[in-house]
């Protein structure tokens, strides 16, 4: 046990947030900034019946601040979803009535 205590202590104190005096800027509360957002995208198509098409889709990103540091820089990114389309039009979510239920 004493060991292990021997070799995680310096890796705790190495990986401690308090290490650090400074972890994050603050943000500003007004501005703007631009930036480029890359995805790869995978989906599955599953067909229901002649008329019916279920569309699943998972991409994962990456999002670069054009200044090249600053809010969002090297954010991932990571989002599923689904949309049904019927005779090769886009269905909105909801019941037959138009109510929206997703």
């Amino acid at each position: 046990m004493k060991k292990a205590w021997l070799f995680a202590a310096p890796l705790i104190l190495l990986c401690s947030p308090w290490r650090s005096p400074v972890i994050s800027g603050e943000l500003p509360k007004e501005g703007s900034f631009s930036f480029k957002g890359f995805a790869q995208l995978t989906y599955t198509a599953i067909a229901m019946g002649e008329e019916r098409v279920q569309l699943n889709y998972e991409a994962y990103g990456l999002i670069l601040n054009d200044a090249g540091e600053g809010f969002l820089h090297l954010a991932s990114t990571h989002g599923l979803g689904s949309f049904h389309m019927v005779k090769g039009v886009y269905a909105e979510p909801g019941d037959r009535g138009g109510h929206r239920v997703g």
